[in-house]
């Protein structure tokens, strides 16, 4: 149970860095890129970030793109 309860704390703070991630020019915030590259977009945390934005897009009705 605590394991659910961290996961979907993971996939909340994700979804939530996956929505400041498509403000515009948020790349040009050398933290937040720093971040993104460091943290975000590595190992085990990549592949969810991706099935976040994945799902975002399902939700949309759009494609997910790349924007890294």
């Amino acid at each position: 149970m605590q394991v659910d309860r961290n996961e979907d704390m993971v996939r909340s703070c994700l979804r939530g860095i996956e929505a400041v991630n498509r403000i515009p020019n948020v790349n040009s915030c050398a933290p937040f890129k720093q971040f993104m590259s460091r943290t975000v977009l590595t190992g085990a945390m990549a592949a969810k970030y991706n099935m976040i934005k994945e799902e975002r897009a399902e939700a949309e009705g759009t494609e997910s793109m790349d924007m890294s």
